[in-house]
């Protein structure tokens, strides 16, 4: 599923974003197969990105000056979020993208200015679609729930 700024830029508005971000479910074992299908299909892996991304369950690949995360996710937050993701046309292409909600409380848990910037300019742009009770539940049992709140206001 798209996560990320480019999920923004279609939820929203197009902005720079230095890579291509996605969420998956991908059972441990099979981390090494993905990580060889992606080598086999000319990524690249930097060795100084491993011990940081490893931490934040993150599997970056590079091909040229691209860079795509994924986030391996585990918890059963990031399970429902995936099966709430909706099948969009992006750029010509079928996609998998977070719904807003998701979206919002994912750039509320990464908590950088950018994601802050982010957050307050998907609710203004999508809040009368916005299930906020969903959102104000996770953003709850997320722990993020004082943080969402003002934006909300």
């Amino acid at each position: 599923m798209l996560i990320g700024g480019v999920a923004y830029s279609y939820w929203v508005e197009p902005r720079a974003t230095k890579d291509i971000d996605f969420s998956v479910i991908i059972p441990e074992k099979n981390i090494p197969v993905l990580i060889n299908r992606f080598k086999k299909a000319g990524f690249v892996t930097r060795r100084s990105d491993f011990n940081v991304l490893k931490k934040q369950h993150i599997l970056r690949f590079w091909k040229e000056t691209i860079c795509f995360d994924f986030l391996i996710d585990k918890d059963e937050y990031y399970e429902i979020a995936l099966n709430r993701r909706i099948k969009k046309i992006y750029l010509n292409q079928a996609i998998w993208i977070a719904t807003p909600e998701d979206l919002i409380l994912q750039k509320i848990l990464a908590g950088r200015s950018q994601d802050i910037v982010d957050v307050i300019n998907l609710i203004n742009h999508r809040r009368a679609e916005l299930n906020l009770k969903y959102l104000t539940l996770w953003a709850r049992v997320l722990g993020v729930a004082n943080t969402l709140k003002p934006f909300l206001e």
